[in-house]
């Protein structure tokens, strides 16, 4: 899997060109240098399309069974799925993730992240973005919001790890799973009617992003420098 280093010359040609994608960042308060990978597959970018075999999506319906667990039964689930990879796994940033993972694995198994020295070709990589995401924020744009950009949550975090190539079995995050998906699925139609509409917040990060992952394979990154949010001219 190649590594593609993308100019803010090549961005802001592509954001004048996709007009309805910048539209969107902007409505669902994503950073500016964020992109859109429709996990509903109606909004087609063939250059930062995420292969759609990496995260299958659950239907948008209640889930009964689901219903019936707790959001902690769900966490552990997760980590002992992560466990029984047999690899060891680095957390990033994570102080819950890093407790349900302790819980169940073996002290030996499970690491803080070291961004200077990262094992992604051997270890786990496990990461919380998606938890914003899917569980915070349920306006009436919430729906939208998770369709457009859950699959690019945990991206950036990439831009950490150099190299020609990495085992994308290895990129695990944490609350990107259908079991997340649809207690977060349940949790919305749950509120319904009482949805009210309010200023999203927008999550700024230092170095750049991954842009998305082509059904090739080929990993798209912007430039590693701060950026400034919804501002196309320096992004």
């Amino acid at each position: 899997m190649k590594f593609v280093y993308v100019t803010p010359e090549f961005r802001n040609t592509k954001n004048a060109f996709h007009r309805k994608e910048h539209d969107l960042i902007i409505k669902y308060g994503q950073p500016s240098y964020s992109y859109v990978n429709d996990k509903e597959g109606e909004f087609i970018d063939t250059a930062f399309e995420m292969d759609s075999s990496y995260y299958k999506s659950p239907p948008y319906e209640y889930d009964n069974e689901l219903n019936k667990k707790s959001f902690s039964q769900i966490c552990h689930e997760r980590a002992c799925q992560l466990r029984d990879m047999d690899k060891e796994i680095e957390v990033f940033e994570d102080v819950l993730v890093m407790q349900y993972l302790r819980e169940v694995c073996p002290p030996d198994q499970v690491f803080e992240l070291n961004l200077d020295n990262p094992r992604i070709q051997t270890r786990l990589v496990v990461t919380p973005h998606e938890y914003s995401t899917l569980f915070t924020f349920l306006d009436r744009r919430w729906k939208e919001r998770v369709r457009y950009f859950l699959l690019t949550q945990s991206w950036n975090v990439l831009s950490n790890f150099q190299g020609d190539s990495f085992p994308i079995e290895n990129f695990q995050p944490f609350y990107l799973h259908p079991s997340f998906e649809g207690w977060a699925n349940n949790l919305y139609i749950d509120r319904g009617p009482m949805m009210s509409n309010h200023m999203i917040r927008t999550y700024k990060y230092e170095q750049g992003c991954v842009y998305g992952i082509s059904s090739e394979g080929k990993i798209f990154y912007s430039r590693r420098k701060p950026v400034k949010e919804n501002n196309l001219n320096e992004c």
